[in-house]
Formats: structure tokens, C-alpha cells, sequence
């Protein structure tokens, strides 16, 4: 089968960013190939360009026509820059693959819903998985603007153009049936973990505990508790070290690069933050760590649970981080229902001082258990089975 993924966005040069959409089209993309099927990355960029990106075919798109959107900015006074990027956006890519799909000999078109890429779709074969919902995603949510609101629009219609939209968590695939009013569930299908061992010791000789955190520091992320637990906790403790690596985002109407710094100069000792990690870097910091913490108002199954438990280290995270189908509390890792820095202080005292080696022991093995679906071979073959599904589908039509 030849897959072709339409995105706005994907990795360059090993980065751990732009995010974890790029991510997991990298891991399953790579996944795909292993199993012996073509794949086509096809994404919005700043040129027109084909390359291989560690063995993947990509195709670099450029939205057009600068100049007409930069004069259709100027025309709504910058007051729609989001949304007249995304509709031409959307155009640009459709467009290309309009031209090229035939003779790419692509079976079936893999979208994502961020950015609303598919709201131009092509005909033929197609499904759209949810990485994000822009009602949601919103890191200053009490700005209200008519640029957010077109944004908004503009996704929905986008949806509503698929007859197969899956996704990878229950909590969020809820939110959005019930929103969209959908006429039928969104499919849920397990995400692949990233296809690596634990090549790392733990740091069994350090005296202090080690915390982590990864991706975004944003609103929408929890970057309000996330700040907030890690200087109560390390100004009350000093027998552990929390380390955030990932990209200062907003949070709400301030910016979290300022207190990143602050807390940096304040607790040189317990606190140590990286703007960007490459993938070894963030490899060896999960199998390092001794708790990794995911405290997202919302989110989408985010990657770090995969990839810390991937690497043996468990979870602490918010219930709406959509991670039902991997964690179970005190099993599998760790759920948190309420977003007070105390409880979660508490809580992670709990797991790092007081949890048994017994204990220990056996969650480890509900970790491996819980991986077992997320396993590449596993969700890829699931996720064949679902594009052999939309492309029967499309052939009775």
C-alpha cells in the first residue's frame, strides 16, 4: 500500500519540534516502511522541494500566493492572518496533490486535522486523524477574536468532509462528536510507541529524585500548574531535580519564557530547563528520570507518555491528557483528577518516597502489558486494517 500523509508541519534536522504531530507521522511513517509499504510525506513548508528525511519521501509544499494573502491581510486590517494562512494553506497543498496523485500512485490520503489541511481534500480514498481541536487548543482562551472564530469554523468544515475520522483518546474523540454533533463515533486506534530500547542506566547514584517534564510549556499544556507545583515543591524540598525541556509557549496572557528564567536563576540546584533536546538527548533524560509528569488542561495522547514508558519510566498525568487507554491509576502509572499544585505535590511524594519495590516491580510489568497494543508492529497493523477498510468503502461508492 502507498500512503501519502498531508500535514502542515514535520521534522527537520532530528529536531524534537515542531511537535508531536511531526512526531508521530515520523514514527508511523518509518513504521510503515519497515512493514514493506511506500510512503509519501506531503506538508506545508517555505519552499517547493522533494528529499528523503531518514529514508522518507517528503514533499515540501509552499503556501501560495504570498503576495495576494499578505494584501488580503492588509485588506481585513491583520484582523483574520490565522485563518487566511490556513485557507490558503489548505488550497496549497490540495492543489499539488490534485496535480501529483496519480502519478505518485498514492492509494489513500492520511490527513490530520491541525491547521485544517483538509479542508480542500481531493477526491479519492481518505481519512483524517485528530491531533487537536482548536476550541480547545487555545492558550489565551479569554482573547476572543474573529481570527479564532474563522479558525474555528474552518476546522469543523474540514472535519465534516470525511466519512472516516479516527483518533488516537477516547476523552478528546468525546468532546469533539459531541461539538460537531457527528453522525457517527470517531474511530479509536492505538497510537505506535517509538521503536527504541533503553540504551540508558538509571541514574541510581544521584541522591536526589529526578522529575521530568516534556513538550510545550503553554496554557494549554498546563503550564500555569506545571510552574506553579515545581516551585512550591522545590521550595519546600531539595532532595529533587525537575527538568523541563520543550518550548516556551503562552499562558494565557503572559509568556512562560520569563518565569522559565527566573526559576532557572532562582533554583540552579533543582531545576534546569532546555528549549530543545534532539531525540538522544531526550532518550536518555526518560530513562533517567524517575517520574515523568504530563499535566495538560487537554490534549490528544500526547507522545512523552509513550515515550517515557517506552523507556520503563511512569507517568503522572492529568485525566485530560486522553491517555484512558494507557494508563490506569496505581497500575499501569498515574492519574490526576483535579489541578491543585498541593495534590499534585503530595501525589508525586507519594510515588517517588513511599511507593514499595514490590510495588515498583509490578508496575513495571502493567507498563510493559499496557504497551503491548501500542506496539509498532501491532497499531500499524490496525491502522492498515482501517485504511483497507476506507478504501473499500471508497470503491462501493
Amino acid at each position: 500500500m502507498h500512503v501519502g500523509f498531508v500535514t502542515p508541519e514535520f521534522l527537520r534536522n532530528g529536531a524534537l519540534y515542531p511537535g508531536g504531530l511531526a512526531s508521530y507521522t515520523y514514527n508511523i511513517a518509518k513504521a510503515l516502511l519497515k512493514e514493506g509499504h511506500q510512503v509519501k510525506i506531503i506538508f506545508l513548508g517555505e519552499r517547493n522541494a522533494s528529499y528523503l528525511y531518514h529514508d522518507i519521501p517528503v514533499i515540501e509544499c509552499k503556501n501560495f500566493p504570498h503576495r495576494l494573502r499578505s494584501v488580503l491581510k492588509l485588506l481585513f486590517f491583520k484582523q483574520i492572518d490565522a485563518f487566511i494562512d490556513r485557507l490558503f494553506g489548505s488550497l496549497s497543498i490540495n492543489f499539488f496533490l490534485w496535480k501529483h496523485k496519480n502519478h505518485e500512485n498514492i492509494d489513500i490520503l492520511h490527513y490530520t486535522n491541525w491547521k485544517a489541511v483538509g479542508a480542500f481534500r481531493v477526491s479519492g480514498a481518505s481519512t483524517i486523524r485528530i491531533s487537536s481541536f482548536e476550541p480547545l487548543w487555545d492558550n489565551n482562551p479569554q482573547k476572543k477574536t474573529l481570527d479564532k472564530r474563522l479558525c474555528r469554523w474552518l476546522e469543523a468544515y474540514a472535519l465534516r468532509k470525511f466519512d472516516h475520522i479516527f483518533g488516537p483518546g477516547k476523552y478528546l474523540n468525546q468532546i469533539i462528536e459531541k461539538q460537531l454533533a457527528l453522525s457517527k463515533p470517531i474511530d479509536l486506534l492505538p497510537t505506535p510507541a517509538p521503536d527504541w530500547t533503553n540504551q540508558y542506566s538509571y541514574a541510581a547514584e544521584n541522591q536526589k529524585k529526578l522529575v521530568a517534564y516534556v513538550g510545550t510549556i503553554s496554557y494549554i499544556k498546563g503550564g500555569a500548574l506545571l510552574l506553579d507545583l515545581i516551585r512550591q515543591y522545590i521550595s519546600s524540598y531539595t532532595d529533587t531535580t525537575f527538568v523541563c525541556a520543550g518550548k516556551a509557549g503562552a499562558i494565557g496572557a503572559f509568556h512562560a519564557s520569563d518565569k522559565l528564567a527566573e526559576m532557572t536563576s532562582s533554583f540552579p540546584d533543582n531545576f534546569t530547563y532546555f528549549a530543545h533536546l534532539n531525540r538522544a538527548e531526550l532518550h536518555q533524560l526518560y530513562s533517567e528520570a524517575n517520574l515523568v509528569i504530563i499535566p495538560s488542561l487537554i490534549d490528544n495522547f500526547p507522545n512523552t507518555a509513550l515515550e517515557a514508558m517506552q523507556s520503563g519510566t511512569p507517568v503522572l498525568a492529568s485525566h485530560s491528557a486522553s491517555l484512558d487507554s494507557l494508563i490506569q491509576d496505581n497500575e499501569s502509572g498515574y492519574i490526576m483528577r483535579n489541578r491543585d499544585a498541593g495534590s499534585w505535590i503530595k501525589r508525586i511524594r507519594m510515588i517517588l518516597y513511599e511507593t514499595s519495590p514490590e510495588c515498583e516491580i509490578s508496575m513495571q510489568q502493567k507498563i510493559k502489558d499496557s504497551l503491548f497494543i501500542h506496539k509498532p508492529k501491532i497499531a500499524v497493523g490496525r491502522l492498515l486494517d482501517y485504511y483497507q477498510q476506507v478504501l473499500d468503502d471508497y470503491a462501493q461508492k
